[in-house]
C-alpha cells in the first residue's frame, strides 16, 4: 500500500524531481569543475556537455512543474480583468487556446527530436536527442496539464450553469 502511494507521489511530482536533479547536477559538476581548475589546474571535458543536457531538462521540466502549480503569471492579468459571472466561460476558451498552443509546441518538439540526425555533443559524443528530450518531455507534460485544467474548468462551467438554472427554477 505504501509502495503504491510512494510511486504515485513520484509520478505526480516527476517534473519537479527531474528539474531538481538536473539543477543539482549542474551546480555540483560546475562547482567541482571550478575547484579543480583553480586548485589543480585540471578540467573535465565532459562537464560542459552534461551541463547543456541538464540545463535543457531543468528549463523544460521546471516550466511544466510551474505550469502545473499555476505559477505562470502571464494570463492572470487577463483573467482578473474578466467579470466574475463570465469568468468560467472565458476560462474554458482560454484553456482551449492554451491547450492548442501546447499541442502545437509538442508536435514541433517531436519533429525537432526526430530530425536531430547525427548531431552530437562535442566532447562526450552524446546524441543531441538528450537535449531535445527535455523539450519533448516539458511540452508533453504541459499539454497533459492543460487538458486537465480544461476538463476542470468545463466541470466548473457545467456546475455553474446547472446551479444558475436550479436557482432560476427555485426563484420562480
Amino acid at each position: 500500500m505504501k509502495q503504491k502511494s510512494t510511486l504515485r507521489w513520484i509520478l505526480e511530482n516527476l517534473p519537479v524531481i527531474l528539474a531538481g536533479v538536473a539543477l543539482f547536477t549542474i551546480v555540483i559538476m560546475e562547482t567541482a569543475q571550478c575547484i579543480y581548475r583553480y586548485t589543480l589546474s585540471h578540467t573535465f571535458n565532459f562537464v560542459d556537455d552534461v551541463a547543456v543536457v541538464c540545463f535543457s531538462w531543468t528549463i523544460f521540466a521546471g516550466a511544466a512543474a510551474a505550469y502545473k502549480a499555476k505559477l505562470h503569471y502571464g494570463l492572470d492579468v487577463l483573467i482578473n480583468a474578466i467579470p466574475v459571472k463570465h469568468k468560467a466561460k472565458y476560462m474554458v476558451v482560454l484553456d482551449t487556446l492554451v491547450m492548442l498552443a501546447f499541442a502545437y509546441f509538442f508536435y514541433y518538439s517531436v519533429v525537432l527530436f526526430a530530425n536531430v540526425g547525427p548531431k552530437i555533443l562535442m566532447t562526450t559524443g552524446i546524441s543531441y536527442r538528450w537535449v531535445d528530450g527535455g523539450l519533448v518531455y516539458g511540452m508533453l507534460m504541459m499539454l497533459i496539464y492543460s487538458i486537465e485544467f480544461l476538463i476542470d474548468d468545463i466541470k466548473k462551467l457545467k456546475n455553474n450553469t446547472d446551479e444558475s438554472k436550479e436557482g432560476t427554477k427555485c426563484a420562480f
